[in-house]
């Protein structure tokens, strides 16, 4: 009978855990449960729907104690994937997940769950950055077991992305049949596609489409605005990416500030938020109020504080950022250690980001910096130069190699920096910045025949670029900097000649609309008239001209003056401008008559002056007064040979009101204590019972020199003290 009992209670309960676990009521579902193992203790079916509910209810840790029993045994190897892989043990859980797969491929379960394990598995080798083995786990997917659902097209999408090959993204959404008008996470993805091709513009274009896109589709399930933000939170962030890439960092700040200013759910995008918030701020604007102390303050605080590794981070963090986002991270905060005068931290940090990334270029560079800084630029030199010879590939070397420049120059090492400098090769040698960066450094030392023949070869190089491809602005850009250089040069060099028809070739390059520069001398005066910085150096072109006696040079010259030369001296009398120049030079005349007689007088009287003083002085040597020092005068008690004068020093709070100072309450005079109220003094012991006849507090003071008639000291009255009388009382 009681066998009959407790099957029919166990029917019971299971039934109201079937009806609980419909409903997704997992928390009194796991009561339930507990009911049914004190009924049936180990009983399997219940423990396999205790581990489900624990991991609906995401308490995985309880999970895994969960399928640590013994009755559960070599089962739910998926579930067991599965929870490993949410407490962040991503190497186990991929161990598991590959056993999970396998035993579904070996007959252990349907197509379904052998494709769960297979997902699982691909998202595993993404979160682990084997992106090969994540796109073939994805590929697989879609070919061997056809899975088209909306959510693997997205994750296969970001897959392809991560692996690096966007190149073959839309080819891929249109083998899956999907649009990024699909869904907003197909859109970003795209968008994150074009960003890994360069092609900033377009991605800045599609994220904002994927924004309006989710923005509308949530707004259809009726969240709320602040649930919006948050859900779109991913978007919001690589869009102000893109827009600080772009050169547009207050763009950037503007719209990464309701990001920092809210709480995220996601604590992964919330660190990278901070991170590019701190990078766009910087770059918007560099001298802000307290900046460093902040952004050291707001990326410590994604810091595991209670974990033994200083590179560790909370919150799961470190299985939920990438490795180079980690990376990037823990760099900033370096930076931001340096540039807020916190080198030792820095250098701590450096070492062991040096220990975690040994073979980062970035991180090895941050060394060099450190190095500089203090005090060891040439250990610095080597560090580089051993890195720029060792690089994978040019853009490494080359961003090793402007460091070393930058860390000469702040040396003081100008040939170091020309010579680091002129070692670089392919397009950044001849890039304008470099470009400008050499001419100047070769003017400042001297070195003017270098920087005219640098100037040459660049001004050949641009123009056959330019030559090449007339619509090339920047080429067009460079050769009208090459020109403006040389002509400045040349006529340094007294290169008259050669000045002036590099200045018809930059006029002949303007008057084309920025093509590409040619030319000759005695080119046609038609064009826009010269601007500023021309007209200095036509101006100074035709002085050159004009001294070297070249009459034909002049003449051209002339003809590129705004409006000719006819237009140059319209208005002007040339007759008035004689007698004026006749006029000044008779007043200057007579001005500098006047001076030079007014300085022979002056020198004769200091003359006669002097030789009265010898004879009064009785001779050479005695004419000359000596000036008496003044003896200085000291405070009263001021000896100067004592510290301080020997007087006392000064009070530190003089600056401070007096009532604020330490001894204010001394000097201050306190009112009698009946006037402030208070009632008689008492002693140590306390309020003690007092006779009322001594408290003459509530007399008057006629009644209080009184004595009681018919009242003596045997009556228990108390009697008069004899008190001496007061000087001037009255008797």
């Amino acid at each position: 009978m009681a066998q009959q009992d407790k099957e029919a209670e166990l029917a019971s309960l299971f039934d109201k855990l079937d009806s609980l676990t419909e409903h997704g009521q997992h928390a009194k579902a796991l009561k339930v449960i507990e009911q049914i193992l004190k009924v049936s203790p180990g009983d399997e079916d219940a423990l396999r729907c205790k581990v489900v509910a624990l991991i609906s209810e995401g308490d995985f840790e309880e999970a895994q104690k969960a399928l640590g029993h013994k009755r559960l045994e070599g089962q739910m190897a998926f579930e067991r994937a599965y929870v490993l892989y949410r407490l962040g043990r991503l190497q186990d859980a991929l161990k598991a997940a590959s056993l999970a797969a396998a035993a579904a491929d070996g007959g252990g379960g349907g197509a379904d769950r052998r494709a769960e394990a297979l997902q699982l598995e691909a998202q595993l080798h993404y979160r682990l950055g084997n992106a090969a083995e994540c796109v073939a786990a994805y590929d697989r997917l879609v070919s061997e077991f056809k899975a088209d659902s909306l959510e693997l097209k997205t994750n296969a999408i970001a897959a392809y992305v991560a692996g690096g090959l966007s190149s073959r993204v839309p080819g891929l959404m249109a083998s899956l049949k999907v649009t990024p008008k699909a869904s907003f996470e197909v859109a970003f993805n795209r968008a994150c596609g074009l960003v890994a091709e360069g092609d900033l513009a377009g991605a800045e274009t599609a994220l904002r489409v994927a924004l309006k896109q989710g923005e509308e589709a949530l707004y259809e399930e009726d969240l709320a605005e602040e649930e919006i933000l948050d859900e779109l939170s991913p978007l919001s962030c690589q869009l102000a990416w893109v827009l600080g890439r772009l050169g547009r960092a207050s763009e950037a700040v503007a719209r990464l500030e309701p990001l920092v200013g809210g709480e995220l759910s996601d604590p992964a995008t919330a660190a990278v938020v901070a991170n590019n918030f701190i990078v766009d701020g910087h770059a918007a604007d560099p001298n802000q109020k307290g900046f460093y102390g902040r952004s050291i303050k707001r990326l410590d605080a994604l810091l595991d504080r209670a974990s033994a590794d200083p590179l560790s981070l909370s919150a799961g963090l470190n299985t939920r950022l990438s490795a180079p986002q980690r990376r990037a991270l823990h760099l900033n905060r370096a930076l931001l250690y340096l540039q807020s005068g916190k080198a030792e931290a820095a250098r701590d940090l450096a070492a062991q980001l040096s220990k975690a990334w040994p073979d980062c270029q970035e991180v090895a560079m941050l060394q060099a910096v450190l190095l500089a800084r203090g005090g060891k630029a040439p250990e610095a030199d080597k560090l580089l130069a051993g890195l720029a010879s060792g690089a994978a590939d040019a853009q490494s070397a080359t961003a090793a190699q402007l460091l070393r420049a930058q860390i000469a120059l702040e040396g003081g090492d100008v040939p170091g920096a020309l010579g680091v400098l002129g070692g670089l090769t392919g397009e950044l040698a001849t890039a304008p910045g470099v470009l400008a960066t050499r001419v100047a450094l070769m003017e400042q030392t001297g070195d003017t025949a270098g920087a005219e023949a640098l100037l040459d070869s660049a001004l050949a190089h641009w123009q056959s670029a330019a030559r090449a491809d007339p619509r090339d602005e920047a080429a067009s850009e460079a050769v009208g900097w090459c020109l403006q250089r040389l002509v400045a040069l040349k006529l340094q060099l007294e290169k008259a000649g050669e000045a002036i028809a590099l200045f018809l070739q930059q006029q002949q390059q303007q008057q084309a609309g920025g093509g590409g520069a040619g030319g000759r001398r005695g080119a046609s005066s038609a064009g826009r008239a010269p601007g500023a910085a021309d007209a200095v150096a036509l101006a100074r072109l035709a002085r050159a001209a004009a001294a070297a006696g070249d009459a034909e040079a002049v003449s051209v010259l002339a003809r590129q003056l705004p409006g000719g030369v006819e237009a140059a001296g319209a208005g002007l009398d040339p007759e008035a401008l004689e007698d004026l120049t006749r006029a000044l030079n008779s007043v200057r005349a007579a001005r500098r008559r006047e001076a030079e007689a007014e300085a022979e007088a002056a020198a004769a009287e200091g003359a006669d002056g002097a030789a009265a003083k010898r004879r009064r002085g009785g001779g050479e040597g005695g004419g000359a007064k000596k000036k008496r020092k003044k003896k200085p005068r000291y405070p009263k008690g001021y000896d100067p040979s004592k510290p301080n004068g020997g007087l006392p020093p000064p009070d530190p709070e003089r600056w401070l009101p007096k009532w604020q100072r330490a001894d204010h309450k001394k000097k201050q005079k306190r009112a009698p204590r009946r006037e402030r109220g208070e009632g008689p003094v008492k002693g140590s012991q306390g309020a003690g019972k007092v006779d009322d006849a001594l408290d003459r507090t509530g007399k008057k003071a006629g009644e209080a020199m009184e004595v009681d008639k018919g009242k003596g000291a045997a009556a228990g009255g108390a009697a008069r003290p004899n008190l001496p009388q007061r000087k001037g009382s009255r008797k």
